[in-house]
Order: C-alpha cells, then structure tokens, then sequence
C-alpha cells in the first residue's frame, strides 16, 4: 500500500461511516414495504380514514359497515397483524420500532 493509500483510507473510513451506519437492515426493508402496502390499502379498509391522512382517491366512497364488509377487514387485518409479527422488531431503526407500535 503506497503513502497516500495509507493515508487516504482513514479518511475514507470516517466518510463512509455515516452511510453504513444509515443502512438499512432487511427487518426495515420488510417493515417500510409493508407499511406502504398497509397505508395502499387502507382505501379498502376505509375510504373515509384514507381521506383522513390524504389519500383522495376514494374521496367518493363511503366505508362499507355490513356483515360482510367487516369480516372481509377484518380478515385484511389478521394477514396484516401476521406479517407485522414475522419482522423482529429488534432489528428495526429506533423510528421505524415505533411506527411498527403505531401499526399493531
């Protein structure tokens, strides 16, 4: 390794840092995936709450409170609830910890 290697690698190091400390882990990636997914369909669960937080694409439905509506959510929300409880919330960000408290 020549002299300025030597000496550009410390430096490097301290740049790259930031960045690595920044990754993501596969836990987060799972979580912001199905956080999207979750806040996609919320349109189906009720177009009145996606109204709610600024999704206007169901701005001319109302929720549907049938027999039938509230177990079709109802069974939306199980495989959410499932596939919240497979992530390990240990290895999520301090942010992304508690949105996942948010979600369940």
């Amino acid at each position: 390794m020549n002299r300025c290697t030597q000496r550009a690698l410390p430096l490097l190091l301290v740049l790259l840092l930031p960045s690595l400390a920044m990754a993501r882990s596969a836990a987060d990636e799972a979580f912001e995936n199905l956080a999207h997914e979750y806040l996609s369909d919320l349109v189906n669960f009720s177009p009145v709450s996606a109204t709610y937080v600024g999704d206007h694409s169901a701005d001319h439905r109302l929720d549907q409170v049938d027999a039938a509506a509230r177990e079709r959510n109802r069974q939306l929300y199980k495989e959410y609830e499932a596939a919240l409880a497979a992530i390990e919330r240990s290895e999520l960000s301090r942010a992304n910890q508690i949105d996942a408290a948010l979600l369940d």
